[in-house]
């Protein structure tokens, strides 16, 4: 089976991924928004706090699976389509959470195919409403994503830190 022109933009928190799929959209191409970002702002409309919502990060993890399933499956597979994170940052956040198997998920991680993986360099961190990492956990989150992915076989390209539409072109040109 063909690999759909899917790309993965990932990184650590406060690497710039919100802000860089941002400027993809908003110069046409398709893109999937983080689904932990959105279920978080979601959760917090209904008041609940974030607090309340990460204290059980396992938990937390699984519910974001059948979002991002969803979000895969809905993906159009005949056009470039740019993921704020994939499928495999799941590993490395279940595993941030003691989780070393989650049943069934080796099939959904089978199942998700991308071209390519642009892993951003960190910005100097900060936080915001739905970030819950501290700076230092944001380092180590950021080193295995790159080592989840290239042990999963995927092309694993890194992204300088330089203007928002400049990494945009950046990745255009690498596809």
């Amino acid at each position: 089976m063909e690999t759909p022109p899917w790309y993965v933009i990932t990184g650590g928190p406060c690497a710039g991924k919100t802000t860089l799929i941002g400027e993809l959209a908003r110069q046409g191409h398709r893109v999937v928004p983080e689904a932990a970002r959105a279920y978080l702002e979601a959760e917090m409309k209904k008041g609940r706090t974030l607090h309340e919502l990460r204290s059980d990060e396992a938990a937390f993890q699984r519910a974001l699976i059948p979002m991002k399933v969803a979000a895969e499956a809905a993906a159009p597979t005949d056009e470039p389509v740019f993921f704020d994170r994939g499928m495999h940052d799941s590993v490395v956040y279940f595993a941030w959470a003691g989780v070393r198997e989650e049943p069934g998920f080796a099939d959904v991680l089978a199942r998700s195919r991308y071209r390519k993986i642009f892993l951003l360099d960190p910005l100097p961190y900060a936080k915001d409403a739905v970030r819950s990492e501290e700076p230092e956990e944001a380092e180590k989150i950021h080193a295995d994503l790159g080592e989840v992915y290239r042990d999963a076989g995927f092309a694993v390209m890194r992204v300088p830190v330089m203007p928002v539409s400049e990494r945009a072109d950046f990745i255009l040109a690498h596809l």
